[in-house]
């Protein structure tokens, strides 16, 4: 857009629109077009719907859940107990799992994340890595103790590895928080302490603009003060790199399990201690000293 364009952008301005054939292939065409199929009811604009949606909260509620087809292991007793906020209880009675839901949608001919990074140009995981991945950190948690309605928090960046972190606790049924590398120690602090975390995922250094920050001072300080993080061994250790004799000194009694490797993927050893993951590039590493570990993979 010229500079001219922008000076003559005022109030009101549609600036872009979407082509019929885009409205068409839309989302919520698809929602409209099924409630007018199943359910008897025609809307001409998306204003219609969404006065429908607030003025019909529990009926548009329970055609979401339908349309989206969620699966419960039990039913709902009704879709909302009582209009009142705070307090709305929605679909109570229903118990179901998250990630159940992502991994249903899996499938060999497309990639689960397409992920992009100032290192890494392109990456793609694909479902059955990014399951067995899953499945591996759900492993380490549940030899942690880790049970559902456990806290588990992240101190880390948009990366394929923290989705897993989280799919991992989803399917057990932990509750996941998570702050941006980018926050300093006293506000990951302030929101970490509320819901007093058992476990703590971390990375020890992030990069932004070609630069490399070294984040183990503030990872640091979160584990000195997140007193409720499990005290006994239990950490990620993955490799070697910049902080290499810290990571050594940080990291001992190793316990470590079988999984599925490839030759293709990185991998990183298991080390628990104090409730503390710290997530860290290695190559595949053929001697012996690479028994027992889970394939992992860490770019950022």
């Amino acid at each position: 857009m010229t500079h001219d364009e922008m000076k003559a952008i005022t109030e009101g301005t549609i600036l872009w629109q979407p082509t019929e054939e885009q409205i068409r292939q839309s989302n919520i065409r698809r929602y409209m077009d099924w409630l007018k199929e199943k359910k008897e009811l025609s809307f001409n604009s998306y204003r219609e719907l969404w006065t429908w949606s607030v003025e019909h909260l529990e009926e548009f509620w329970e055609t979401v859940w339908e349309y989206c087809g969620v699966q419960a292991a039990t039913p709902y007793e009704c879709v909302l107990r009582e209009r009142k906020m705070p307090g709305a209880e929605w679909f109570p009675g229903a118990a179901l799992n998250y990630a159940k839901h992502i991994f249903r949608h899996a499938r060999a001919d497309r990639p689960a994340i397409i992920f992009r990074s100032e290192r890494v140009p392109y990456r793609e995981v694909s479902w059955q890595e990014l399951g067995e991945k899953t499945a591996a950190i759900a492993k380490a948690l549940r030899a942690m103790g880790v049970k559902r309605g456990d806290r588990v928090v992240a101190y880390m960046p948009n990366i394929p590895e923290t989705v897993m972190a989280f799919l991992a606790c989803a399917s057990i049924g932990a509750i996941w928080s998570s702050c941006s590398p980018d926050f300093g120690a006293g506000s990951v602090i302030d929101r970490f302490a509320q819901i007093e975390p058992t476990v703590l995922f971390a990375v020890d250094g992030c990069q932004y603009n070609g630069k490399e920050f070294d984040k183990m001072p503030v990872v640091s300080e979160l584990r000195a003060k997140l007193p409720s993080l499990k005290k006994r061994r239990c950490c990620f250790r993955i490799g070697a790199g910049r902080w290499k004799h810290r990571m050594r000194a940080l990291c001992c009694g190793m316990m470590s399990w079988r999984t599925r490797r490839s030759s293709s993927m990185k991998t990183f050893r298991l080390t628990i201690r104090f409730g503390f993951c710290i997530l860290r590039e290695r190559p595949v590493c053929r001697s012996r000293s690479s028994k027992g570990m889970a394939a992992f993979c860490l770019n950022i």
